[in-house]
């Protein structure tokens, strides 16, 4: 994606300086990828039972069906089996935030996630303060923690009505960088609705249009491989949004129209918003 001019009609992009914060972000992301897999694949460290989430649920995948594991073979006769997320692990504790920490061994996906970063990581940087970038990893953790456990949940409740499913997908853990990539575009989108973007260089598109364009690219990832770490990118996505409308700039964007309303009804004349204000000490102000 590129980002567009202002200037005589035609197609114009520009790509975002690489800053050297952003490179080294990158360079160490990748070095970190790079050390998972030599970990995985040829010192067979578990780090994605260590590190990836996969709510309690107690199945595995069968070539005839679910599997009864040692964990749940145990919670049948303790009774936790009943429960309908089958019991805590210590894991579960840490794994909602861990599971960011490795990415899985798909190549292809985490340099696209990198190549996204490098795009709109910058603005989420410059844009909001350091407060507000806390907020927005809380707010991303706990949606993509409740989206899990409400996986949890729908596992449970297929498993226990013996619906005809693939179990594999209903245990797969979730890890990865995509929930903080889908969230980082809709705060982009969200922050700038009427900025005109590039879509691959060449396709004028507003801003506004990207948060549609997310949901769908979740929910098509979602339907292809369904999943905790699909479902999670949902609760990422909703999470940025309720944190935009209930917390964030959205809020101050309501009160100011609230405010210009009222004043149009005391003085009888028109309030036009007339975007945020450039400058000050406040970026989340709007002027009428």
């Amino acid at each position: 994606m590129g980002s567009s001019r202002r200037g005589p009609p035609g197609i114009q992009f520009a790509l975002p300086p690489l800053l050297p914060w952003l490179r080294n972000t990158l360079i160490a992301l990748l070095g970190v990828y790079v050390l998972e897999l030599i970990l995985v694949n040829f010192m067979g460290l578990p780090l994605y039972r260590w590190l990836a989430w996969s709510p309690s649920i107690g199945l595995q995948p069968g070539t005839d069906g679910p599997l009864l594991t040692p964990r749940l073979e145990e919670q049948i006769t303790t009774g936790l089996a009943m429960q309908p997320f089958g019991g805590l692990e210590p894991g579960d504790i840490w794994q909602p935030a861990t599971q960011f920490l490795v990415q899985g061994l798909q190549p292809f996906n985490v340099l696209l996630n990198l190549l996204m970063l490098y795009f709109f990581l910058p603005f989420v940087v410059d844009r909001f303060t350091r407060v507000q970038l806390v907020q927005i990893f809380v707010a991303l953790v706990v949606g993509c923690a409740a989206a899990g456990w409400a996986w949890a949940g729908i596992t449970w409740l297929v498993f226990s009505a013996g619906w005809p499913v693939a179990i594999g997908w209903l245990v797969s853990p979730g890890m990865g960088l995509s929930p903080i990539i889908f969230a980082i575009i809709a705060l982009f989108a969200l922050a700038n609705p009427d900025r005109t973007i590039n879509m691959f260089f060449v396709l004028p598109l507003k801003a506004s249009w990207l948060l549609w364009i997310d949901l769908g690219i979740i929910t098509l990832t979602f339907l292809a491989q369904p999943g905790v770490g699909s479902f999670q990118e949902y609760g990422g996505f909703l999470g940025i949004v309720a944190w935009w409308f209930l917390i964030g700039p959205g809020r101050s964007r309501r009160r100011f129209k609230r405010a210009g309303k009222d004043i149009e009804r005391d003085l009888k004349f028109k309030v036009y918003t007339g975007g945020r204000q450039k400058g000050g000490n406040n970026p989340d102000e709007w002027v009428n």
